[in-house]
Formats: C-alpha cells, structure tokens, sequence
C-alpha cells in the first residue's frame, strides 16, 4: 500500500468489529436446537409489537419515572454503533448517513429475530418497532458522545480527526 495506516486506526475497526459481534451474540444467540416442543406449551404465539412508543409506554413505571431495564440496554446497545462508525468509515461523518445505518442494522436485527420465532414458531425473540427507535436514539447519542470527545482524541491519539466533522 502507498499509505501505512496507524495502528490506532487498526485498533478502532477492531473494537468495531468486536462489537459488532457482541450484538449478534445479544440479540441473536442463544438459540434453541434441542427441546423446542417444551418451548411451544410455554408461548405458543409469535409475539410482535408494530405500534411505536406502545411497549415503551407500557413499560415506564409512571408513579416512580424509572425507565425499564430493557429500554436502557436497547439504547446502550447502539451507542458504540454511533460512536465508532465515523471512526471507522470517514463517509460516516454525517448524523443522517449514521442514523440510516443504525436503522438498516437494527431492522435487519428485528427481521432476524422474527425469522427465527417463526422458524421455531415458538416465542423465541420478539420483534418490536420500539427496539429500532431505542436503538437509533442509542446511535444518536453514541454520535454526539464522538462530537464531544473528538477534541481529546485530536490530542492524545496519534491519527487526524481534524477533519472528521469538518472541525478545524
């Protein structure tokens, strides 16, 4: 190659790719090989949820403004997302590219999901339009987090961030 790239660099698409990877596992894995009949007398029904804010809404403990668990970890989830794409991919400096990704990649997650619930057809993962907007909302934040911190990185890791969001 004509340009060495950091080993900072490499560092960043590695940590990407290993979280990437821990999603799949998460929201993927494990799946059921052996005892599924038992699985069907449990939750016969695929369960699904098309309404968006409905399993939100259901979930917020109103008396006491605590956020479910659940809805905090889909949003964690996609922060990294957020957070290192633009790192990663110098094509990925625009909030709506990332938000486009994050949604393509959460769906794709939900679709899978779902497929493997069918396949079973036992309740095996749900598919929840509220997990892609948790999930983009996690992205946001993951981007913004970057924009916050991209001075510190200009300072202390050896690569040129200067450009990454048209900062000087």
């Amino acid at each position: 190659r004509k340009y060495k790239v950091p080993v900072e660099h490499h560092i960043i698409v590695g940590l990407f790719y290993l979280y990437l990877v821990n999603v799949i596992n998460v929201t993927m894995f494990p799946m059921p090989i052996y005892g599924i009949e038992s699985f069907r007398d449990i939750a016969p029904n695929i369960y699904y949820n098309l309404v968006p804010l409905k399993s939100i809404i259901e979930t917020i403990d109103i008396n006491r403004m605590r956020l479910s668990h659940l809805i905090i970890l889909n949003i964690l989830m996609f922060v990294p997302f957020g957070f290192l794409l633009p790192l990663v991919s110098r094509k990925m400096t625009k909030l709506s590219k990332v938000i486009v990704l994050s949604f393509c990649a959460s769906l794709l997650i939900e679709i899978l999901q779902l497929t493997a619930s069918l396949i079973y057809r036992f309740h095996f993962r749900t598919f929840n339009v509220d997990d892609i907007l948790l999930n983009v909302f996690g992205c946001i934040l993951g981007f913004y987090l970057l924009r916050i911190l991209l001075p510190l990185f200009n300072k202390y890791i050896d690569l040129d961030f200067s450009d990454l969001f048209g900062s000087s």
